[in-house]
């Protein structure tokens, strides 16, 4: 294990535990919607870019391709879909229920931001 990957591991261990801790404290306190839970549910309604990024990274963790495609033109895809997801939130008012944009970008995760399997 390299050293980065180590420092990269527990940066992420970090993070996990003081979310999980700070949820802990917004739920324990009474003030009512204030736990992450509550709150991403509330702007998910009506912001795409929410649900569609959570999807992307679902696909690009979860469900690997023997074969991935790198360059420019993924960045590009996925800036001018997160760009257009973005605006779309703002300009209209779309009523969708969640589930659409996460499955939308659980399948853009996996087609074009796609880990390859690990080695071993």
């Amino acid at each position: 294990m390299s050293g980065l990957r180590k420092i990269t591991g527990i940066v992420m261990v970090i993070f996990v535990v003081a979310l999980l801790g700070w949820d802990l404290f917004v739920a324990i306190e009474p003030t009512q919607g204030d736990t992450i839970s509550e709150i991403m549910r509330d702007y998910s309604a009506g912001h795409p870019l929410i649900p569609t990024s959570i999807g992307v990274l679902s696909g690009h963790f979860f469900w690997p391709k023997k074969e991935r495609i790198n360059g420019v033109w993924t960045a590009v895809l996925l800036s001018v879909v997160g760009l257009s997801l973005l605006l779309s939130g703002f300009i209209f008012s779309l009523n969708w229920p969640p589930m659409y944009p996460f499955i939308g970008g659980v399948l853009i995760g996996h087609l074009v931001w796609a880990q390859t399997p690990a080695k071993r």
